[in-house]
């Protein structure tokens, strides 16, 4: 394997940095309450691919309400060992394709989920 000469190198990691800060909202997932639904369906049938688990609940999603219900999501959801679990994943599932989203109110520096609505 060939070295790279060093100016090579800060070439490469310049433009990775450029492309990384670059990023912003880009990164955020465009996706559907029912979208959304249906990737914790397939979590919970065990029927999603290898990485779509820390895909769903690793990359932020661009709707403030389906990201909060994302980032609630708790460790006990990852292995659903628990009848309890299941449940609990099957709950959220049925409230976001009822279209039960929760409300979200942002003000400086803080971001509070008041209720559930249609």
């Amino acid at each position: 394997m060939a070295q790279r000469e060093p100016f090579q190198n800060e070439i490469s990691s310049s433009i990775v940095s450029t492309k990384v800060v670059g990023l912003g909202d880009c990164t955020k997932r465009k996706v559907t309450p029912e979208q959304f639904a249906d990737e914790l369906e397939r979590h919970l049938l065990g029927t999603g691919g290898p990485w779509d688990w820390d895909d769903t609940t690793s990359v932020a999603i661009a709707d403030p309400r389906l990201e909060e219900v994302r980032s609630r999501l708790g460790p006990n959801l990852a292995s659903l060992s628990r009848e309890k679990d299941k449940d609990e994943l099957r709950a959220i599932i049925a409230a976001l394709r009822r279209g039960e989203l929760p409300e979200i109110t942002v003000s400086p520096g803080r971001v509070s989920l008041f209720r559930l609505r249609k």
